[in-house]
């Protein structure tokens, strides 16, 4: 199981590294959207200066005490990578990244690690 969950979760460190694309910026965007089980995903990205942008990504209607990997990028970049445990009904992750060149493209990706549910999702920024 733990096998599966890591070659998941690296495949989709390399879509994103793959299809990472250039950076700009004006506005707050968020995307949402359905998980693979009875989760939703929400991910918003908006400016924190003029040189670094806040990445917020959250898991709900999941089961709670249940462990979850997360992984966000910035056009293919890592820029978090860790462990959480969901509480009622869901998982927050709040990140900073620098705003790089041209528009920024961030994905995030969860999978819950007992019962093998997935949620991803991208803002372009």
């Amino acid at each position: 199981m733990r096998r599966r969950l890591w070659t998941g979760a690296l495949a989709a460190i390399v879509i994103a590294v793959l299809f990472a694309a250039p950076a700009h910026a004006s506005d707050a965007k968020r995307r949402e959207g359905s998980c693979s089980g009875s989760g939703r995903w929400e991910l918003r990205v908006s400016r924190r200066s003029s040189g670094s942008l806040r990445v917020r990504f959250e898991v709900r209607d999941v089961p709670d005490d249940d462990p979850w990997q997360i992984f966000i990028s910035d056009n293919g970049h890592l820029i978090y990578a860790g462990s959480k445990t969901s509480e009622d009904g869901r998982i927050r992750v709040r990140t900073v990244t620098g705003d790089r060149r041209g528009r920024d493209r961030i994905r995030a990706y969860a999978v819950d690690a007992d019962t093998g549910e997935s949620c991803s999702g991208a803002v372009r920024y």
